[in-house]
């Protein structure tokens, strides 16, 4: 039984072979690819750490790369969002804290883009570059530091920003 099942499968086979008698195929493939945005960003939160004396107080780097893949033509958006700075009296108002930012490596559309500097006087997040508008790696050099730090209590301050990367 089994030597029939071979002999018809070899059959089968050599019949398919044979010029002529190929089967007929019709018919269209299509593919699809749809590319969805993705952003990374790293690192995703960086601490805070002030001491402020008589003398002033100190500044703090940060340095924050992004990747993004962003649909053709829209804007790209490396953001920071302070979620609490807090001193010996208490908490302080996100204005009190200021940063620069300045380019370093960057890829693709990354190139040009600008890293700006700001405060953080609204409690949403705030942009640290601008005109970034096609797919690619950028990094920001970004420094923080206390602004008019005279006024504040001597002391230590801390606190947390954390950063978010977007191309939708």
């Amino acid at each position: 039984m089994v030597g029939m099942r071979k002999r018809a499968a070899g059959i089968a086979v050599c019949l398919l072979l044979l010029p002529g008698m190929e089967a007929q195929r019709s018919g269209s493939t299509t593919l699809v690819l749809q590319v969805s945005p993705e952003a990374r960003v790293e690192p995703a939160a960086a601490s805070l750490r002030f001491e402020v004396s008589a003398a002033g107080s100190s500044a703090q780097a940060a340095t924050v790369t992004a990747w993004v893949r962003a649909a053709a033509g829209v804007p790209i958006r490396l953001q920071a969002r302070l979620t609490g700075l807090t001193g010996p009296d208490g908490t302080v108002a996100g204005s009190a804290l200021a940063w620069s930012g300045a380019a370093g490596q960057a890829t693709g559309g990354g190139r040009q883009a600008n890293c700006i500097g700001g405060n953080f006087a609204n409690a949403g997040a705030q942009d640290l570059v601008q005109g970034w508008t096609q797919s690619g790696m950028l990094q920001c050099a970004v420094t923080l530091q206390l602004v008019q730090s005279g006024t504040l209590a001597p002391g230590l301050y801390t606190g947390t920003v954390e950063f978010s990367a977007a191309g939708n």
